[in-house]
């Protein structure tokens, strides 16, 4: 069994002013589980403290100076984050995101679901993913449960991909319901906190993030060293536009 630990960054809302929703998930093998929780609670015994020894790691507060990271100087800050995205690098995982441009979105795919979407393909490509590997072993889906509005809309998702497609579109090899669990008691959510920030950084080319996505991006499901279709899914692609031009 593998599991698959997923959270957000950026709004699924069209109308704000963000460019991307990005999804991302973390897949791990069951048996490298308990040995990540240590890890990324070695890392937080060693650096978090003070007003916030007893947090989350989320990147964005952290990384915007909010709640409970207030008191963060800037140069701690950025040790924080250094330490974060090598311990990424280090873990036994593989990453599979997913980020819907919206305005591209909205000009083309205007009368479809923008969360639906993306949360189909999240599951659509981690499904690719276990069926890549040798065993082709089942996965189990943990999302965190602060999106309790969405419980009902994600659950849909899954069971529509499981039972409503012909064969050869279903999702096979992810089983069961998804798992709500709180963010505070999964470390793997948390750091798909800290992924799905950082992708969602470098996609709008923010150069603070880009050593850290250099951390992070060889993580990402590959195919012969390319991870786009495969560990990073950008939805609709740009190649629409040349397409339509031609």
């Amino acid at each position: 069994m593998h599991f698959i630990c997923i959270d957000d960054a950026g709004s699924s809302n069209t109308k704000d002013n963000s460019r991307y929703y990005v999804l991302s998930a973390t897949i791990i093998d069951e048996k490298d589980y308990k040995n990540v929780k240590k890890q990324i609670f070695e890392y937080k015994i060693e650096h978090f403290k003070g007003d916030y020894i007893d947090s989350e790691i989320h990147v964005h507060e952290l990384y915007k100076s909010k709640p409970p990271f207030t008191s963060v100087l800037i140069n701690e800050k950025y040790q924080l984050l250094d330490n974060l995205y090598k311990l990424i690098n280090q873990l036994p995982i593989s990453i599979i995101s997913v980020a819907i441009d919206k305005s591209l979105f909205e000009l083309f795919y205007d009368k479809w679901n923008l969360f639906t979407t993306a949360w189909s393909i999240l599951f659509q490509r981690c499904n690719s993913y276990l069926q890549s590997l040798p065993l082709k072993p089942k996965g189990s889906i943990r999302i965190d449960k602060s999106t309790k509005d969405q419980h009902k809309e994600i659950s849909e998702i899954i069971n529509t991909l499981q039972n409503k497609l012909t064969k050869t579109q279903k999702i096979q090899n992810i089983v069961g319901n998804p798992f709500f669990v709180s963010s505070e008691s999964s470390e793997l959510i948390q750091i798909s906190d800290a992924i799905s920030y950082c992708t969602l950084k470098h996609l709008s080319r923010a150069s603070k993030f880009e050593k850290y996505w250099n951390l992070i991006e060889p993580k990402y499901f590959q195919n012969n060293g390319q991870i786009d279709s495969y560990g990073l899914n950008i939805f609709p692609t740009t190649d629409i536009l040349s397409t339509l031009k031609q």
